[in-house]
């Protein structure tokens, strides 16, 4: 095979996920996915090395191959074509409680020849509160349920028993339903062209295709970490008493980056897991490379990753995490922007407030994530990587559930207002925590902590957030 036929069908790994991403995000019912992108569709060969992923935000940039290699060692040798294997659980891979990955075997000839992964957050998954940020946690059980490896199907027969358990502990089980059903239609359909392709050309070209493009990843990778400087960097954590210290050094091909000195995982939720930390060191070292010729296990070899145990970087189970993203990815960011005389990808975003239903008043519950601005910065255009949303959401979406009116978004100087008044009684919240003063909530009634901070909203409260703007730090 010759060098453009293997690029065209190293192509062909690119479209097809990239189609299986589409098709996922036009039908997914969750916010998460809808407003803010945080699904991610790959193609794995059979050792689980990643070929192509397609995906929405950063945060799903190691995950989903983290997640694989380890369901393929937890089920060793019992996966076979027709089989649909459910995980999530930060520490098995992931990043935080509610990313869930469905990982679908492909066959060819009687043998595993590719794997689909389909990751996606959920609104929801028996969380402390409704959603996936826990503010007050102190452990992971009380940020979620861990779903550890476990087949929804096994040989084409449905584990109804699995799924129901699954959509017994979340409070909004028909979003979640409707988002693995859709995350298996999306799966079925990339593991089909992935069939017709092996038919259509032959198991060792197409296999010959996976490699090409994987050490097409590798050189592309190579060639840009030899025009970043090495160093060493530090950071402070703008919100939290975490410190991130890191050291970049070249070896080879290859960059090895040392976190040691690094603080060790905090009593709150402000962790990152392995997965998490090598995301923002992707999107931070590598974002130009992987827009240009797309992620695979070439990109992702190319960088050698020091962790230490028990860190903010590196969580120690049990450690929560649901906010590690917020508060120690900007930290990270800052560190090795620091190290290697870049600008870091990342600021510490905004709070945030989530809106739900009083709790214990409704079998379900859809949360309902607020934040109607971003924090400007001079000569761009909406917020980071890490700011959540990432597009200003218009009026109408932000009043189309009911819950909420928009009174007023404007600019103030450099910074960014707005206000939201809720228009429900029963509605109960908390706040994010993030960069600049937390939202200002005005109500007749005094603003009542239950629950620990749970705050009570009346009807007609009146919620102001104020986005500072974003200083440049220079590299």
């Amino acid at each position: 095979m010759t060098d453009i036929q293997r690029q065209i069908l190293s192509s062909r790994f690119a479209a097809i996920a990239r189609e299986g991403a589409e098709i996922f995000a036009r039908m997914a019912r969750s916010p998460a996915v809808i407003d803010e992108g945080q699904y991610a569709c790959a193609i794995l060969d059979s050792s689980g090395r990643l070929v192509a992923q397609e995906q929405g935000e950063p945060s799903q940039l190691a995950a989903v191959q983290a997640t694989v290699a380890w369901l393929i060692d937890a089920f060793a040798f019992d996966i076979a074509e027709g089989d649909m294997i459910l995980t999530g659980d930060p520490y098995c891979g992931g990043t935080v409680c509610g990313a869930l990955t469905l990982t679908l075997p492909v066959a060819h000839d009687g043998e595993i020849a590719y794997f689909v992964a389909l990751r996606f957050t959920c609104p929801d998954l028996a969380g402390d509160v409704p959603g996936v940020f826990q503010p007050d946690a102190h452990e992971i059980w009380q940020e979620g349920l861990r779903v550890t490896p476990v087949k929804l199907v096994r040989a084409n027969a449905p584990e109804r028993d699995v799924r129901r358990y699954i959509l017994k502990n979340t409070r909004a089980p028909e979003h979640l339903d409707g988002d693995l059903s859709t995350a298996e239609v999306a799966a079925h359909r990339v593991a089909d062209r992935l069939q017709a392709m092996l038919a259509s050309r032959g198991a060792d070209p197409v296999r010959e295709a996976a490699d090409y493009r994987i050490a097409h990843g590798r050189t592309r990778m190579a060639g840009h970490l030899a025009s970043l400087a090495g160093g060493a960097g530090e950071a402070t954590a703008a919100t939290i008493d975490a410190t991130v210290r890191v050291t970049v050094r070249h070896d080879d091909d290859r960059l090895a980056i040392d976190f040691s000195g690094s603080s060790p995982s905090s009593e709150t939720t402000a962790n990152l897991t392995r997965a998490a930390t090598a995301a923002v060191v992707l999107t931070q070292l590598a974002a130009e490379v992987i827009e240009d010729t797309g992620l695979s296990q070439g990109i992702l070899d190319a960088i050698d990753l020091a962790l230490p145990e028990a860190s903010c970087v590196n969580a120690a189970f049990p450690s929560a995490v649901s906010l590690g993203w917020r508060h120690i990815a900007p930290a990270v960011s800052s560190a090795l922007a620091r190290a290697v005389h870049r600008a870091p990808a990342f600021t510490v975003p905004p709070p945030l407030v989530v809106l739900f239903p009083e709790i214990g008043a409704s079998p379900t519950s859809l949360p309902l994530v607020v934040s109607p601005g971003f924090r400007p910065m001079a000569n761009t255009a909406g917020g980071d990587a890490a700011s959540g949303r990432r597009r200003l959401i218009s009026a109408e979406q932000t009043e189309l559930d009911g819950v909420l009116s928009l009174l007023s978004r404007q600019f103030e100087g450099d910074d960014i207002s707005a206000e939201v008044a809720i228009r429900q009684s029963g509605i109960e919240g908390v706040i994010v925590p993030g960069a600049g003063h937390e939202p200002d909530i005005v109500q007749d009634a005094p603003l009542s902590r239950n629950r620990s901070n749970v705050l009570a909203f009346q009807q007609g409260a009146r919620i102001r957030f104020v986005y500072p703007e974003r200083r440049e730090e220079r590299p």
